[in-house]
């Protein structure tokens, strides 16, 4: 029984440390430069996690709404009824969050982000070119 016990313990141990170091990656990653930003253009916004980009257009938005998810503080997207992309990650936020999609803050407060966005919205949506 001992023995079992301290081999139990050696065996969640490391799955601590591998679990929490992987965390630390995600962390350190995540902090280096141009790993996450919001850009907004012209023809929709561009939110960068991961160094992987997602462009979304004007087009497909219909408003944005400061909310908060846990205590965390975002900006919720809702799309266009018309817009058909993106249907899985939709589906799953509207399970959990009751949104579209969600915007962390960036350094910005989610209720000052949802005007600016709201601003860009309705200045460059009739603009953007139809597909």
């Amino acid at each position: 029984m001992g023995v079992w016990l301290c081999m139990l313990t050696a065996i969640l141990g490391g799955l601590f440390v591998a679990m929490f170091g992987l965390a630390l990656v995600v962390v350190v990653l995540q902090l280096l430069p141009n790993s996450s930003y919001l850009e907004i253009r012209s023809d929709g916004f561009t939110m960068r996690g991961f160094y992987r980009d997602h462009l979304y257009l004007w087009q497909d938005i219909q408003a944005f709404v400061p909310i908060s998810i846990h205590g965390n503080r975002m900006t919720a997207v809702t799309f266009t009824p018309e817009f058909a992309g993106r249907v899985w990650g939709r589906n799953m936020s509207q399970a959990l969050a009751g949104c579209d999609g969600a915007i962390p803050e960036y350094g910005v407060p989610a209720d000052k982000m949802a005007d600016i966005l709201n601003e860009c919205l309705a200045r460059f949506h009739d603009a953007t070119p139809t597909g």
